[in-house]
């Protein structure tokens, strides 16, 4: 998934432009984390946001540490609603559900497989964050997509 125009129709009662809350990791990624038998307790590292222009849709994504130490990248984009952890609007990414985060200086990778079986496929999406930079690259091809931030947290 990329963030360049997922959209969808939302569910009764979401607005496709509200934020979760930007000072504490979003208690649906705790869910899902948990869900997928890793350890919750998750703390915000890094929050980034970008409103959308007339070719890219805003975008938002959280960095969180679980009490494990794992590294969890949740990413949603904002023109649908912040209402599940896969597919249409947002991105769960960590090792043991789905790709994996890693440090990058002073920021973070999330790479997502194209081939979840692989997570060492060469055909992938890094997602990079930092509180200076936002953007992703897909990768063989190198095609690179920039967010201009808008709102950085904690």
């Amino acid at each position: 998934m990329d963030f360049r125009g997922a959209t969808s129709t939302p569910k009764a009662g979401t607005s496709p432009t509200s934020t979760p809350d930007a000072t504490r990791c979003p208690a649906l990624t705790e869910a899902a984390v948990r869900a997928r038998g890793l350890a919750g307790d998750l703390q915000l590292l890094l929050y980034v946001s970008s409103k959308g222009t007339d070719t890219l849709t805003g975008a938002e994504a959280w960095v969180c540490q679980n009490r494990d130490g794992v590294l969890i990248y949740q990413g949603h984009v904002r023109n649908g609603p912040f209402t599940d952890v896969c597919c249409t609007n947002t991105l769960l990414l960590a090792s043991g559900v789905k790709g994996r985060v890693v440090r990058d200086g002073d920021g973070f990778v999330a790479t997502s497989p194209k081939d979840p079986s692989n997570p060492d496929d060469p055909t992938h999406t890094d997602y990079h964050v930092s509180r200076t930079e936002f953007f992703f690259v897909d990768l063989p091809q190198n095609v690179r997509v920039t967010y201009s931030i808008d709102r950085v947290g904690p």
